[in-house]
């Protein structure tokens, strides 16, 4: 007797590449949030053929991001080449292969094993490889999606998934059906199909109830995804997971936290072998009970909003205090005042204006002191439409993309005024100005609440703008004492000791710098803590050559540091004993002080001096 297989799953359409008709060989499944050189090929490929883009056609947007208006793109162009009708808009393995063949679809027949008539199911254009292997597959419970998760409305998440294992040879699945307690098309916007390496396999469109078949009025509604050509081999047990896209704007959740049943139950999985034997199976039998193999339960939330937009300082931000080396006669430009970073949650969404609170120390008209204040993401600027003299600079009229659940760094710069005083400059994202719209046009919360909260603002580094940037060096051992002193001079007993510190001062500034010829405004030292000896004392700079710039007074009142140029500096000073008690005895330097003025004063080194240290042990006099 002649065996007659069904061959719903047994190719009847095949594409085949036509070489040369293609410009670009795409090669990744491209979907709303992608981005990418393949992004800007697919856009370039569908306005070419007349599939229009309006807002890249406008020059309101550039090419690169996969949105809603290349979505609509993508579903026209499936519709027009007989793809899939209603075009779904997700550029996966089908569309990626008739575009890649210059847009022409190339039926091809395909065979039937022996002994047997196939008869296709119309409209099925799955892809078997008949290997004369009699695999079969099993289908177990999955840790991939777990029960009871929340989701909100405009979130994609996944909510059922099964694992799936082959033996004896690989099975193809060629359809998977998903069923769930509620109308879908009332709730979800799509549905998709993935393995758990995050391959997209289909994508399900709800708009109606043409989209689904209602099993069970009001309680089982079912979901299909078919022309699947998935290939399960014996040793990769995948994962199949269903994910649903909840609707922005759906007055359907009637509570916050409704409970949503899912399942793939039994015989929602059909499948070939090798040798063209069909099989179904599944999960349990589909019914409002979240345990078992292929059923899971999750509650959608009525509040929260399509995307949420975290703020933060951006990982680039130094951790410290930053030093700007500015002039005294000139304008300096491109100054960071702040690195932040932003972040879209759910969905992604376009940033539309924001604003940031600029201060100084001392405190100036800010307009006095900076200008031109501008956003820079990569290497895109933004200027802002308004900046106070109070420091508020405000961004509006944006289109800047924030992807989803990717931080997108954003620096503040400015150029700053010519000044001779040392500035001191942070700056703050006011949370409570960050104005979002996503993707599907639904306005962005900030950090999960409203924008009046302050908890997201983000206070960044401080800048110290300095026209005076002096950095001081030393050797590795800078400080030595040069002559142990006794009281008498047939005596043994030490009681104080000579000592001298040398460093280098180098002046980074486009400005000449001076420094205090006398020693104690130069430097300030402290003694051995807690009591200290205040016998102990730098007593000198010793002699050095001059150069043109010095004072030439006597004693000397300042000593020049040439612009982009430095000195090295020695002085002296004395260790005294305590006096009937052997003790250490030590002296730190702490400040070293130098200005814009021959007066040498204004600003302080205060740090990198730890070295400068003098230290000896000190026995009392005869």
């Amino acid at each position: 007797m002649k065996k007659v297989l069904i061959a719903s799953g047994v190719a009847v359409l095949a594409f085949a590449m036509v070489a040369g008709a293609a410009t670009s060989t795409f090669t990744s499944n491209l979907t709303v949030g992608s981005t990418g050189p393949e992004v800007v090929a697919l856009q370039t490929a569908l306005m070419s053929a007349g599939f229009n883009i309006p807002a890249i056609a406008s020059g309101a947007a550039q090419k690169g991001y996969f949105g809603s208006q290349t979505k609509a793109a993508v579903a026209a162009y499936q519709v027009a080449k007989g793809i899939v009708n209603p075009g779904t808009g997700f550029f996966g393995p089908l569309t990626r292969n008739v575009l890649n063949a210059g847009g022409t679809v190339v039926v091809a027949p395909v065979g039937c094993p022996v002994g047997y008539t196939c008869t296709a199911n119309p409209g099925t254009t799955p892809v078997v490889s008949m290997t004369g292997s009699d695999g079969s597959v099993s289908v177990s419970d999955s840790a991939f999606v777990s029960s009871g998760q929340n989701i909100k409305k405009g979130e994609t998440k996944n909510v059922v998934a099964v694992k799936l294992q082959a033996t004896a040879g690989p099975v193809t699945v060629t359809h998977v059906d998903a069923h769930f307690s509620v109308r879908p098309w009332l709730f979800f916007s799509q549905a998709t199909l993935t393995d758990s390496s995050g391959r997209v396999l289909a994508t399900k469109l709800l708009g109606s109830i043409n989209d689904v078949t209602e099993i069970t009025v009001g309680s089982d509604y079912l979901v299909r995804f078919d022309g699947l050509n998935y290939v399960v081999a014996p040793g990769t047990n995948p994962d199949l997971a269903v994910g649903v896209s909840v609707l922005a704007a759906t007055d359907k959740i009637t509570t916050n936290g409704m409970t949503v049943y899912a399942g793939i139950p039994i015989s929602a999985i059909r499948t070939i072998n090798g040798l063209g034997f069909s099989d179904s199976l599944g999960g349990i039998a589909f019914s409002t009970n979240a345990s078992g193999v292929g059923a899971r339960s999750f509650t959608l939330s009525s509040t929260g909003s399509v995307a949420d937009i975290s703020t933060g300082i951006s990982t680039a931000s130094p951790s410290t205090q930053v030093s700007q080396v500015v002039s005294a006669t000139v304008p300096t430009n491109n100054v960071t005042l702040g690195m932040f970073s932003l972040k879209s949650a759910n969905n992604t969404s376009t940033l539309q204006s924001i604003a940031f609170n600029v201060t100084t120390s001392p405190v100036f008209l800010q307009s006095e002191v900076l200008s031109n204040l501008r956003i820079m993401i990569g290497s895109t600027s933004y200027g802002a439409i308004t900046f106070t003299d109070l420091g508020v600079a405000t961004f509006t009229n944006l289109s800047i993309p924030l992807a989803q659940d990717v931080w997108t760094d954003v620096k503040l710069v400015a150029d700053i005024a010519a000044t001779t005083t040392d500035v001191t400059v942070y700056s703050v994202l006011d949370a409570s100005t960050v104005n979002a719209i996503d993707s599907t046009y639904t306005q962005a919360t900030v950090g999960g609440l409203a924008y009046a909260s302050a908890t997201n603002d983000q206070t960044s580094v401080n800048t110290l703008l300095t026209i005076n940037s002096v950095s001081l060096s030393v050797s590795s051992t800078p400080c030595t004492v040069t002559q142990l002193l006794a009281e008498k001079a047939n005596s043994s007993v030490t009681t104080a000791a000579a000592f001298s510190c040398t460093f280098t001062l180098a002046n980074n500034s486009s400005n000449d710098l001076f420094v205090p010829g006398n020693v104690a405004t130069f430097l300030y030292a402290t003694t051995t803590t807690p009591t200290g000896n205040a016998s102990s004392t730098i007593t000198a700079i010793a002699p050095m050559l001059s150069i043109a710039g010095d004072s030439t007074a006597s004693p000397i009142a300042y000593y020049k540091l040439p612009n982009r140029g430095s000195r090295s500096f020695t002085v002296t000073g004395l260790l005294q004993s305590r006096g009937g008690v052997t003790q250490d005895e030590r002296i730190n330097i702490t400040d070293v002080q130098y200005g814009t003025t021959n007066t040498g004063l204004g600003s302080h080194i205060t740090s990198g001096l730890t070295t400068l240290t003098v230290d000896a042990v000190l026995a009392p006099k005869n």
